[in-house]
C-alpha cells in the first residue's frame, strides 16, 4: 500500500487506486507539458528531437506543468 500524501483520512491507497490517481491526475499534466513543447515541431526526425532537447533545456517538463497550472516558475 502506499500512504498518499492528498489523503485526508489517513487511509493507505492500494496499487490500483495509485494507477487510477495518476492517469486522472499526473498523466493528463504531463500529457500537455509534451503537447506544448512538441506544438512547433517539423521537418527531419533528427532536427525534431534536436529541437525537443533544446526545448526541455529551456524548460523543463515540470516547470512548463507549473507555468500551464498558472504557478509562477
Amino acid at each position: 500500500t502506499y500512504q498518499s500524501p492528498r489523503s485526508n483520512r489517513g487511509q493507505p491507497v492500494e496499487a490500483p487506486q495509485l494507477v487510477d490517481i495518476a492517469k486522472r491526475e499526473v498523466w493528463p499534466r504531463i500529457e500537455g507539458a509534451v503537447q506544448d513543447l512538441c506544438a512547433d515541431l517539423s521537418g527531419p526526425l533528427l532536427e525534431q528531437l534536436a529541437a525537443i532537447e533544446d526545448g526541455l533545456d529551456a524548460a523543463p517538463l515540470h516547470r512548463r506543468i507549473k507555468e500551464a497550472e498558472g504557478a509562477v516558475p
